[in-house]
């Protein structure tokens, strides 16, 4: 997770204080949506492919809070790409950290014991890869589209 400040950046601090809430609110939800484009892309070329209802269900949702004029973007396992039984929402995290399972009945798991699966990360290394990436395409996108807007506004 990273917030951005933007500083250093005179004409494009004043554009944004030039221009009404709702236009900088929606140049924010454009950029933020664009930019979350290649952490997902790595996300899915990490994924491990068995059904690939994993790879296919990593997408970003975006929202937009009221108060404090705040995007946020949340990259991961979205509902809907998988069936009842088998939806990848409900069983990304044990992929990416790894879990334990047991084999047998009650009584003879005493005697087999838990059954470790390794974790296999996709989330973590696909953030690390692209962090720098994304928030330098967010500072781009943002300022063409705060400088576009103040330039239609004039």
């Amino acid at each position: 997770m990273f917030d951005v400040n933007i500083t250093g950046e005179e004409e494009l601090i004043a554009a944004l204080k030039n221009l009404p809430q709702k236009v900088s609110r929606e140049a924010a939800f454009e950029s933020v949506v664009i930019a979350c484009q290649p952490v997902i892309d790595a996300a899915k070329a990490y994924a491990p492919v068995e059904t690939g209802s994993l790879q296919r269900s990593i997408g970003s949702v975006v929202r937009r809070y009221r108060r404090g004029a705040l995007t946020k973007a949340i990259v991961g396992a979205r509902r809907g790409f998988g069936t009842a039984d088998n939806e990848p929402a409900n069983y990304a995290h044990l992929v990416e950290y790894g879990h334990a399972t047991h084999r047998g009945t009650r009584d003879q798991r005493a005697f087999i014991g838990p059954v470790g699966v390794p974790p296999h990360p996709f989330m973590r290394p696909a953030w690390d890869a692209t962090s720098e990436q994304a928030l330098e395409i967010l500072k781009t996108e943002f300022a063409a589209r705060i400088e576009q807007a103040a330039e239609n506004r004039k």
